[in-house]
């Protein structure tokens, strides 16, 4: 697991940093979502951070892009990424826009 360096923090996390540090030093984080790019590179994944709970999931080759509070917050970022995709580049690419992001309340 790596994690991108523009990580998206949902606006219900209370502690960003500290919930990213404890899941780079493979502490437990509960009730938590993070959005990674999968292993193939093309898609976006949601894991509950639980999942993280089993020792595999720690090996496994993704790249967190986001965390969230809620899995809704989590579903309603990656629908404004493909949004965004679309006016951007005419087609839906979340990967893509992943740098190009910007939060709609922003």
């Amino acid at each position: 697991m790596t994690f991108d360096d523009n990580i998206i923090i949902g606006k219900s996390v209370f502690d960003g940093p500290g919930v990213i540090n404890k899941l780079k030093e493979n502490k437990t984080v509960i009730n938590h979502y993070i959005v990674a790019v999968d292993v193939s590179g093309k898609n976006l994944e949601i894991y509950p951070t639980l999942q993280f709970m089993n020792d595999h999931m720690w090996d496994r080759n993704i790249k967190v892009v986001g965390i969230f509070r809620r899995n809704d917050e989590a579903v309603e970022f990656i629908s404004d990424l493909c949004e965004q995709s679309v006016k951007k580049f005419g087609e839906v690419d979340l990967v893509r826009m992943l740098p190009y992001y910007v939060r709609e309340d922003e």
